[in-house]
């Protein structure tokens, strides 16, 4: 019997001081809970950041998709009529004629059918 007492008084004693030890569950809650309005806010002033970067850039027309970038042009190249680049590129370039903006490795002006050539293949 004594000891069952003794037992009970130190596995109590432990019980206490590992409750004590333990990190607080609802700090760490609260603590992710602002963690996560910080980030919402973050992605709301990007959305909204992106919105008013989309309504200051003219609206792309619907064709496109029209006419995919390895096809040929429908007008056929001129050497006065065509606008030349240095090399094909990813990056966006404006359409001489028309002004548009597109990417630097199409055969011809989407807009305008400009046909482009480039100097390096």
């Amino acid at each position: 019997m004594g000891l069952c007492l003794l037992a009970g008084f130190f596995g109590g004693f432990l019980a206490l001081i590992v409750i004590l030890l333990l990190p607080d569950q609802n700090l760490r809650q609260e603590e992710m809970e602002r963690e996560a309005k910080a980030h919402q806010k973050e992605v709301d002033d990007l959305k909204a950041r992106i919105a008013q970067l989309e309504s200051l850039s003219p609206p792309q027309p619907e064709e496109t998709a029209a006419q995919p970038e390895d096809e040929p042009c429908a007008a056929p190249p001129e050497a006065d009529g065509e606008a030349v680049f240095p090399r094909r590129t990813d990056e966006l370039i404006a359409c001489p004629r028309c002004g548009k903006r597109q990417r630097g490795n199409r055969n011809c002006c989407y807009s305008c059918e400009l046909p482009f050539r480039y100097e390096e293949p």
